[in-house]
C-alpha cells in the first residue's frame, strides 16, 4: 500500500476523516474545521434567514428550545451524547433551512466531524449552558428573517467556540503538565 501526501488527501472522505480523528492531532482537526465551519455556517444561517418556510423557522426555533432544556438539564456538567445530538441538530437544521442545494450538502456533509467539536468543545462543565444564548439569537434572527443578524450570531457562535476551544487545549496542557 501506497500512501499519498496528506495534500493529496480527499479530507471531505468520511473514511479519512475518521483515521484522522483517530490518528491524527485531534486538536489541529478541530482547529481546521472550526476555520471551515467559519465560512459556511454564518452564510447558511443568513440564507436560512432568507429563504426558510414556515415549518423550517418553526423547526429551528423547537430545536433551540430542545437545547434549551438540555442545558438546563446538565446545569452546569459537561455535555452529554443527548445534550450534544441537541445541538448538532440544531446546526443541521440552519443549514437545511438555507434550501441552497450546496449549503445542505456541506452540512449534511461537517455534520460527522461537528458531532466531535461538539463533544470535544463542550466537555469543560459549564461550556454548553454559556454558548445557549448565540444560538437563540441565531434561531430568533432566522425566525424573523433578519439575515445579517443571523449571520452575526452564527459568526460569534463559531468565534466563541474556537474560544472555547482554545480554552479545553489550555486546561488539558495545564493538566498534562501537572500529572
Amino acid at each position: 500500500i501506497r500512501v499519498e501526501p496528506d495534500r493529496n488527501w480527499n479530507v471531505m472522505d468520511i473514511d479519512v476523516l475518521n483515521w484522522l480523528w483517530e490518528f491524527g492531532p485531534r486538536t489541529n482537526y478541530i482547529r481546521e474545521f472550526l476555520e471551515f465551519r467559519l465560512i459556511f455556517e454564518p452564510a447558511a444561517a443568513s440564507a436560512a434567514a432568507k429563504n426558510a418556510t414556515d415549518a423550517d423557522r418553526a423547526e429551528i426555533l423547537e430545536l433551540y428550545r430542545i437545547l434549551a432544556e438540555e442545558s438546563d438539564r446538565i446545569s452546569d456538567r459537561s455535555s452529554d451524547e443527548r445534550a450534544q445530538d441537541a445541538d448538532l441538530q440544531f446546526h443541521l437544521a440552519v443549514f437545511r433551512a438555507s434550501r441552497n442545494r450546496l449549503l445542505v450538502y456541506t452540512g449534511t456533509l461537517i455534520g460527522h466531524i461537528m458531532r466531535q467539536q461538539i463533544a470535544m468543545t463542550t466537555s469543560t462543565p459549564g461550556v454548553f449552558r454559556d454558548a445557549v444564548p448565540l444560538h437563540k439569537q441565531m434561531a430568533e434572527a432566522i425566525a424573523k428573517g433578519n439575515h445579517r443578524e443571523a449571520e452575526r450570531a452564527a459568526r460569534d457562535n463559531v468565534i466563541w467556540t474556537q474560544n472555547a476551544l482554545d480554552r479545553h487545549n489550555r486546561e488539558h496542557q495545564t493538566a498534562v503538565a501537572g500529572a
